[in-house]
């Protein structure tokens, strides 16, 4: 059932990011902003893609021609947005705008129907009601046609993540299925990282990095990504795993309390360097 695609919206934290900061601190960051919002409405009638018909020299060019910017300037956007997970490669000639998805406003062909059916409803109403019998009888066809195309979206989701990712492992599907319901839709470019992950972590585990990802308000591929990267580096792969290391945090926290307190500035320094050691391992579990 085909999608179409109406707006963009712009979260009331969008400039609060941490990528929108650091891409406005760049020396021409404004302008990189602008591209990047432009890049998002122009992805939006080709399902947030991005393609190169070599209309151009090059893809930063012939994006140039689109939205009306120079070619440098899309070139540093697009190497800061790939740098920071905002865009996918599927091709040398394709992209995808991955935050596109999160912040898109659109309508499928039933909403569309239902959306001009009540607008057509209000000016018969205006006109005449000598239809009404009619118009009952098409609300209840419409009530039909709706219950048809919602039990045609499960099924359409469920063949979709089986599509993207050829789930036969039970684990591979929890791990798809929560990361389509939290973080964003399923993309045939990430399929070789759900796979690498199903076989180094359970899905509860992968479940915990939702979760953290949600405490901190920051639902985003690259974070989630982001906290899973730092648990390998620190040799997590199961919930038991983190839940040992946030106690053994949690321990050495309470032991540093417990002592007491010197006079010796060096000994208050070995204090602060414990601390700061602890804030670091909190830092990559995700938790502090």
């Amino acid at each position: 059932m085909a999608k179409k695609y109406r707006w963009v919206k712009i979260e009331e934290d969008f400039f609060r990011q941490k990528e929108m900061k650091a891409l406005r601190k760049l020396e021409r960051g404004d302008i990189y902003i602008i591209i990047y919002q432009k890049m998002m409405v122009y992805s939006l009638k080709n399902n947030n893609r991005i393609y190169f018909d070599n209309v151009e020299s090059s893809f930063a060019e012939e994006i140039a021609l689109m939205i009306d910017e120079e070619a440098e300037d899309i070139e540093a956007t697009l190497s800061f947005l790939e740098k920071v997970h905002l865009i996918e490669w599927v091709s040398d000639d394709e992209f995808i705008m991955t935050q596109v998805s999160e912040i898109t406003g659109s309508e499928c062909d039933s909403a569309q129907r239902v959306r001009k059916h009540r607008e057509n409803k209000k000016k018969l109403k205006n006109e005449t009601l000598c239809n009404k019998n009619v118009t009952l009888e098409k609300d209840k066809e419409l009530e039909k046609e709706l219950e048809l195309d919602k039990d045609t979206d499960k099924d359409t989701d469920k063949d979709h993540i089986e599509s993207v990712c050829g789930c036969e492992d039970e684990n591979l599907k929890q791990i798809t299925k929560l990361y389509e319901q939290n973080i964003g839709p399923l993309y045939p470019a990430n399929r070789q990282w759900f796979v690498e992950t199903s076989e180094k972590i359970p899905w509860n585990l992968f479940e915990k990095a939702i979760e953290i990802c949600i405490d901190k308000s920051n639902v985003t591929p690259s974070y989630l990504k982001g906290i899973i990267k730092r648990w390998m580096d620190q040799k997590i792969y199961t919930l038991e795993d983190f839940n040992a290391k946030q106690m053994e945090l949690v321990n050495r926290k309470n032991q540093l309390k417990k002592k007491p307190k010197l006079k010796d500035s060096k000994s208050e320094a070995i204090d602060e360097n414990i601390l700061k050691e602890i804030e670091l391992l909190e830092s990559k579990l995700g938790v502090n």
